[in-house]
């Protein structure tokens, strides 16, 4: 996935873009089909957690956390919905691109970012999102994304000729 960045700040050929996209495509499906398989790379940790919390309710012995949830590392990882990126795939839209419902929450954290989107036949809908007052910057973070979605658009435009 970073090969493929890389190639388009470098100006790599786009056929060689192409392939990067294609096998950060494939890494990007195997990742997601393990966390639908509970394989996320939190996912386990935040399972530890909740069932550690639920034992210590009510008239259960309170359990001390382990280290590892109150260690600066976890929260700077993410623990504790503390992403400084937030992203969310919520949908494709209909068969004619319609948008229907749509919905999206805020960045999890000050200084972060939210970003949710829906995929159509023809385009991409996002919405992104950030706090007010915020340490971010949401009008670069858009100028990114649509820069980024302008050059691998370049990657999929057809030259043939009817």
């Amino acid at each position: 996935m970073v090969a493929l960045g890389r190639s388009i700040l470098e100006g790599k050929s786009i056929e060689e873009q192409r392939q990067l996209f294609m096998a950060a495509y494939d890494a990007h499906n195997k990742l997601m089909e393990e966390c639908m398989n509970g394989k996320g790379f939190d996912r386990h940790l935040f399972g530890l957690r909740k069932t550690l919390e639920s034992f210590s309710k009510g008239c259960s012995p309170k359990l001390e956390l382990p280290e590892m949830f109150t260690d600066e590392a976890w929260k700077i990882s993410g623990g504790d919905g503390n992403f400084l990126l937030s992203t969310s795939f919520i949908g494709y839209m209909g068969e004619n691109d319609e948008i229907g419902a749509y919905g999206y929450v805020s960045a999890m954290r000050p200084d972060g970012y939210g970003t949710f989107y829906r995929v159509g036949k023809k385009r991409i809908q996002l919405t992104i999102s950030d706090w007010q007052p915020s340490k971010s910057n949401i009008e670069a973070y858009g100028s990114n994304i649509e820069w980024a979605l302008t050059k691998l658009s370049q990657l999929f435009i057809s030259n043939a000729k009817l």
